[in-house]
């Protein structure tokens, strides 16, 4: 699927996704809303800041992620449930990190 083919997804949700490369989602450039849910990252969810209009980002059971990379976007907003572990929760400020 190239980003020729879905340039207007906003929301998507993946589920069981154990090798999950976030720079693969950049062919989802107008991407808002973004859910993991039992998904295993093979590298940091940096590249995701090249997703302009991302504001909403949620993790559910995703083991560690470390979402230092993504703090420079002013614009999202991070909600982690249970079974995934935070690195760099502490850059976000307090209104745009919902560690639950």
């Amino acid at each position: 699927m190239g980003r020729e083919e879905s340039p207007d997804l906003t929301y998507l949700q993946m589920i069981h996704c154990h090798e999950l490369t976030p720079g693969n989602l950049l062919r989802f450039p107008r991407l808002n809303h973004l859910w993991l849910a039992d998904c295993r990252l093979v590298s940091a969810p940096a590249t995701l800041r090249d997703l302009s209009e991302l504001a909403t980002l949620t993790l559910s059971s995703c083991g560690t992620v470390d979402l230092s990379g993504l703090a420079c976007l002013p614009g999202l907003t991070v909600q982690v449930y249970r079974g995934t572990e935070v690195l760099g929760a502490h850059l976000f400020p307090p209104e745009r990190i919902r560690i639950l």
